[in-house]
């Protein structure tokens, strides 16, 4: 498991980028995951990932993992490790391979521009999981203002069949509409902090930087953008959402719906906004 220094029950953070693995051409979902460049693809100056805080000791020798899992092994055995996940990236042609919890931890998704996620649902997070299936989900994207969107032109339909990572977050947030994924999303909105005397709640530790839970009322904006906030974005996909996922849940209505009647849809009750808070 990874060794966090606040500890084993406490939920980390790990940025992974999926990618088609094209050398297995009998397997068209298959995906591979690697380490990040952040320099590229990311506002955040480096990787914050939880993962990183054991990464000595899984590229140690044999002898070294052995001595430092007997002195951890104990704090990690809980009831929480029947929830436990491995994930394995490939780096410097190595497979390496990380303990982390699915069902607690937040899987922060980077997905190419050209690729969609059509080609891996209904479970993203396959790798990382020692079943068939996810039983519950935390994931999370890097919200961007590039997903700023009209309303009055684009629909969530077609965003949803477009490539890159704002398409990836509605593939995902339809399935978990649709009863697919049992999970809860998450956008990190970067230059958002939050207010003096604001702790916020719910949050993820990483390396270097926490993730937390942020209600709009409760960040500043370190800088003016041309288009949506994260916030904006949220409230903008429930409202548009409302009629685009209408009657979606009404056979999971344990009472009787009059004619015309459906279960109220709220993509909001499913996403949450994370700022970066420096550890």
């Amino acid at each position: 498991m990874a060794v966090r220094p606040t500890g084993p029950r406490d939920s980390g953070v790990h940025f992974f980028p999926l990618q088609r693995d094209i050398s297995n051409k009998h397997k068209s979902g298959h995906f591979t995951t690697t380490f990040p460049s952040f320099s590229e693809t990311s506002k955040l100056p480096w990787n914050p990932s939880a993962y990183f805080y054991d990464f000595g000791m899984w590229t140690a020798c044999k002898e070294s993992r052995a001595v430092v899992i007997s002195l951890i092994r104990k704090p990690f055995e809980t009831q929480d490790l029947k929830h436990s996940g491995r994930a394995k990236v490939r780096h410097n042609q190595k497979d390496i391979t990380f303990g982390l919890f699915p069902e607690y931890d937040l899987i922060c998704i980077q997905l190419p521009d050209t690729e969609t996620l059509g080609w891996i649902c209904p479970d993203p997070l396959g790798n990382f999981n020692n079943h068939s299936r996810i039983y519950y989900a935390c994931i999370g994207f890097e919200y961007d203002v590039s997903w700023t969107f009209d309303p009055d032109k684009d629909n969530i339909h077609d965003m949803t069949d477009k490539p890159g990572t704002r398409g990836a977050f509605l593939t995902l947030l339809t399935e978990i509409v649709s009863g697919g994924i049992r999970g809860h999303l998450y956008l990190i909105q970067h230059g958002a902090k939050l207010r003096p005397n604001k702790p916020g709640w719910g949050t993820f530790y990483g390396n270097g930087f926490n993730l937390t839970v942020a209600a709009d009322d409760d960040a500043n904006m370190e800088d003016k953008i041309h288009g949506m906030n994260a916030w904006e974005f949220i409230g903008t996909v429930t409202f548009e959402g409302e009629t685009y996922w209408e009657g979606w849940k009404d056979d999971q209505h344990e009472g009787v719906l009059f004619p015309g009647e459906h279960v109220d849809i709220n993509a909001d009750w499913h996403i949450d906004v994370l700022v970066c808070q420096e550890a």
